[in-house]
């Protein structure tokens, strides 16, 4: 122990050894026995010298690096995601979520001046007589679901988990695995198809210029007004989270086009909120209402995107509903706030149009749960 703060190695020796109890220093599949791990990697490059992995129950002069369950620190408030440090004395305790004490190791590192750009390039400074100074953290990521579609990060799962990317499928269980779909987006048409549904109840399917759109491969929509269609989709969606256990997230989510409903009921809840989103909204909420007692740790989300964009102006997103903002339609070759294209904009009911920048300002303003928009 320093003065201000905890020396881990000094003259080519190590000062400190890294610990975790023995079950998780035998399971090669827990986080925290690859989160050490990683310490071990990195620390070892900073000090030149080879800091010990042990359980806790092996003798050793000098400090302790606790990690996971042997760090004894209180996460159970901690998120998957969500960690704690704290250095003091002769110890430093790392511990957080399934996620979160892999990612409390990477953000320890980053405190001792290790930085992760690419899977290829890394900063990693030398420093043979390393101390780490006192610290008292506890984080939550802003964000629930954290995913990009960067190569890099697809490619390479050790440096998404370094990122903190939460979505990427390509992530180990002993990297404690990834936040996942049990459908992905535009899911419509999977649980309640035309080819199944269309010849016997067009009614359930979106009034488009007077006529019901029921044709297989037609571009239909749902009519998201029709009891009916919401029964079923209640039950589909039961059906689809049963079939795949283990996904936190569902997507109850418009096909890959336009033609909303414009049916009367439809059309008049549409322009009551000035936006279908309201119409979407109501819908996926009755979902997700009736399915929580079920599915309680499952997020229901949908999409905000083409004639959905703009948001509603009376309609909420229940605490267990997710509305992902599209911006694929947009221009980027300008800031969203500057950009004067109008074949960017979006027609609302009536007759108005919503750029990007108004919808993305209006989403942000509607009271959400921290991350889920």
């Amino acid at each position: 122990m320093e003065e201000n703060g905890i020396r881990l190695a000094r003259d080519g020796r190590a000062l400190c050894a890294i610990r975790l109890t023995a079950s998780e220093l035998a399971d090669k599949n827990a986080p925290a026995n690859y989160a050490a791990k990683e310490l071990r990697y990195y620390l070892d490059r900073i000090t030149s010298v080879s800091i010990p992995l042990l359980d806790t129950d092996t003798p050793f002069d000098g400090g302790s690096v606790l990690v996971g369950e042997a760090a004894g620190l209180d996460v159970s408030g901690c998120s998957e995601d969500g960690f704690r440090i704290e250095c003091g004395g002769e110890e430093i305790r790392i511990a957080g979520g399934r996620r979160g004490v892999l990612y409390g190791a990477y953000d320890f590192l980053e405190r001792l001046g290790v930085r992760f750009f690419t899977p290829t390039c890394e900063k990693v400074p030398t420093d043979p007589a390393l101390t780490v100074p006192p610290m008292h953290v506890r984080e939550e990521p802003a964000f629930e679901y954290r995913r990009h579609n960067y190569a890099d990060v697809e490619q390479y799962p050790r440096f998404s988990a370094k990122r903190r990317f939460n979505g990427t499928g390509s992530l180990q269980p002993r990297m404690g695995g990834a936040l996942t779909y049990a459908h992905f987006v535009h899911s419509f048409d999977t649980l309640i198809p035309a080819r199944v549904y269309g010849a016997e109840h067009p009614e359930y399917f979106a009034l488009v210029d007077g006529k019901r759109v029921t044709t297989d491969g037609g571009r239909t929509q749902l009519c998201l007004t029709n009891p009916d269609v919401l029964a079923l989709m209640i039950e589909k969606t039961r059906a689809w989270l049963k079939a795949h256990p283990g996904h936190r997230l569902m997507s109850l989510s418009q096909n890959d086009w336009g033609g909303n409903c414009q049916c009367e009921n439809c059309r008049r809840i549409d322009e009551e909120e000035g936006s279908p989103s309201g119409t979407l909204l109501r819908f996926v909420n009755a979902v997700a209402e009736a399915l929580e007692p079920e599915f309680p740790d499952v997020i229901f989300d949908t999409l905000a995107y083409i004639y959905s964009r703009p948001a509603p102006k009376i309609t909420r997103n229940r605490h267990n509903v997710c509305v992902r903002l599209c911006s694929i339609e947009c221009c980027f070759c300008h800031p969203f706030d500057a950009c004067d294209d109008e074949r960017r904009s979006v027609k609302r009911p009536d007759g108005t149009t919503s750029k990007f920048i108004t919808d993305l300002e209006d989403w942000g303003r509607i009271e959400q749960r921290p991350g889920r928009l």
